[in-house]
């Protein structure tokens, strides 16, 4: 009672609305990210904690208390991070970065740039040794243009990339896990993949592509798992798997493909898709030397009919899609070659 009376006023912060005192919380969550990305996990005596708070203290006094749009960044701000391993500017007005403002950052792995008003990388980017996903969704960017450094993974997913230059990936021969999804590519270059012998996962799923070039993937070899879902391609090269010998899985669903390429040579394949498509035939042999397919999903298409024996030589199918079709009748004789005892 004695606070009522003296007019104080309780303003708490309720367990239940974390977004009460968010601002001061993401300042503690941040001074603690500083605090790590300098010394890590070492041990410091009393004089070196000092100095550690306050060049904290000084990187943390270079940002705003809360959020706002900015436009240029000092150039010294990510100055003695040297242990920075993540960055987010994302979703600000940022026209350009200083050259040498990544400088300092030789660890980044993930550098998000996206939706601000860049139209150039900077130019140290490529100093960045250890970077492997970048976000850049720029309105109205549609080229990425740099280089990058040889890793093993590669995300460039998510951005509204409509072109690739063909050189971009040029000399990354160590590079096996490749995301370019979520993009508007319409094309790819012919050699864009070139260089990528070691490639074993290459995501270009929730683009734009109405056809791939023929060789695209002829360097491949070692190619294990493609995802070409959701694009818009009618056809595929009839060689286009020619040389993936070792590809597992195959992922074609939600596209306009009228017809099919061989699959004669992947006898590693295990998982197929391809629903959600405008097949109306399959070939008599369609899916013959696919020893070790074991999931098949041919479900929404407009497939009138199934080739007697065209399961032949996919002993180890144990489940397939093909609902959606229209498909008037089945006969026994249809699974004899992958299941004897299936009966109809």
């Amino acid at each position: 009672m004695k606070t009522v009376e003296l007019g104080v006023t309780w303003r708490l912060n309720p367990p239940a609305a974390p977004h009460f005192g968010g601002a001061h919380k993401v300042m503690v969550k941040t001074a603690e990210k500083a605090t790590y990305a300098v010394e890590g996990e070492r041990d410091v005596n009393d004089e070196e904690m000092i100095t550690l708070f306050a060049r904290v203290e000084s990187f943390l006094k270079s940002r705003p208390l809360t959020y706002q749009s900015s436009e240029n960044l000092a150039p010294g701000v990510f100055s003695g991070l040297g242990r920075l391993d993540k960055l987010d500017l994302s979703n600000n007005q940022l026209k350009d970065l200083p050259t040498g403002v990544l400088s300092d950052t030789t660890y980044l792995d993930r550098l998000d740039l996206s939706y601000n008003l860049l139209e150039l990388l900077p130019a140290d980017i490529n100093k960045i040794q250890w970077l492997q996903e970048l976000y850049y969704h720029q309105i109205g960017y549609e080229m990425l243009t740099f280089k990058f450094s040889k890793m093993d993974y590669r995300w460039l997913g998510n951005n509204n990339f409509k072109e690739l230059p063909e050189e971009l990936l040029a000399g990354q021969d160590e590079l096996r896990y490749l995301w370019l999804g979520g993009n508007q590519l319409k094309q790819l270059p012919r050699n864009i993949f070139k260089d990528l012998s070691k490639l074993e996962k290459l995501d270009l799923s929730y683009n734009q592509l109405q056809r791939l070039p023929r060789g695209v993937l002829s360097n491949n070899t070692k190619l294990k798992e493609l995802d070409l879902s959701n694009n818009d391609i009618q056809r595929l090269p009839s060689d286009v798997f020619n040389n993936v010998t070792q590809l597992k899985k195959l992922f074609l669903s939600n596209n306009k493909l009228r017809q099919l390429p061989s699959f004669n040579n992947l006898s590693q394949l295990t998982t197929l898709y391809m629903s959600n498509n405008s097949l109306s035939t399959l070939a008599h042999d369609q899916f013959q030397g696919l020893s070790n397919l074991t999931d098949l999903a041919a479900y929404d298409n407009k497939i009138q009919y199934l080739p007697q024996r065209v399961f032949e030589g996919a002993k180890n199918l144990k489940s397939m899609s093909f609902h959606l079709n229209n498909i008037p009748s089945v006969s026994n004789v249809l699974f004899e070659d992958v299941a004897p005892s299936i009966r109809f």
